[in-house]
């Protein structure tokens, strides 16, 4: 093997420093830039197991929450485009809920993400995004509850 000049490495350096950006960047900044804390399926797996206080809110449309990849048994389905509507609604039935716990859940985490500004933006002072959403969490073998 050759010996590499200062150029090549720092060439090499740049190439994996983007390779890194492309796969963790975006996600890395939307937990940076959105100070949305990020919760793993393990932890809300062990948390159900646990009987922790949280509110699993689902925020795909109703076919999805039923279908292939199911949903968290014990979750509530408000799509993310009826959210600020559902909260406004709801007003004073979910004041208990804005010091609790609450997990947005969708196929992947980028909807999730959106719901969990929009509580905040309510008054909801614990919110979380699951990493990966449902689809991590029947990788990860967890349970689902499926409609379909």
């Amino acid at each position: 093997m050759e010996n590499l000049d200062f150029q090549q490495i720092l060439k090499l350096v740049a190439v994996a420093a983007l390779a890194a950006a492309a796969v963790w960047g975006p996600k890395f900044a939307r937990n940076r830039l959105g100070r949305v804390p990020i919760v793993t399926p393990e932890s809300i797996r062990d948390a159900l197991d646990r009987g922790d206080d949280m509110l699993l809110l689902d925020v795909r449309q109703p076919k999805e929450f039923t279908g292939g990849l199911g949903h968290i048994a014990g979750a509530m389905n408000v799509p993310l485009n009826e959210i600020g509507r559902y909260v406004e609604e709801a007003g004073d039935a979910l004041e208990g809920y804005k010091d609790v716990p609450v997990v947005t859940v969708c196929r992947t985490d980028n909807r999730a993400y959106t719901a969990a500004k929009i509580l905040r933006q309510y008054g909801f002072r614990d919110v979380n995004v699951l990493d990966g959403g449902m689809a991590k969490w029947n990788r990860k073998g967890y349970p689902a509850t499926r409609s379909d």
